[in-house]
């Protein structure tokens, strides 16, 4: 590579970025935060599209179910949260 510049940057969390996912589709990358909170991201336009908020703790890991539709995330206290990423909402805490 001759350059080195970045492609997007993606800005919002108010603290450290902990863990990057790609969605099954790759239009999509979701990042987890210490600001305990998690955010879907266009990698087309790098705008956030999404914003889910956590129970308690950071985001220290994401995966994507297979079909995309939901986003399972690890906190600092051994919780597993699952998202509705349709609607925006936690539909399990495992």
């Amino acid at each position: 590579m001759k350059h080195h510049a970045p492609v997007r940057i993606f800005v919002g969390h108010l603290s450290d970025v902990e863990c990057v996912e790609f969605h099954p589709n790759i239009h999509y990358l979701a990042t987890g935060s210490s600001d305990k909170s998690i955010r879907l991201w266009s990698c087309e336009t790098g705008e956030c599209v999404r914003v889910l908020f956590t129970v308690a703790g950071s985001i220290r890991s994401l995966k994507f179910t297979r079909s995309g539709m939901n986003l399972l995330a690890g906190n600092d206290y051994g919780s597993l949260m699952v998202y509705d990423l349709a609607k925006a909402i936690p539909i399990d805490v495992i």
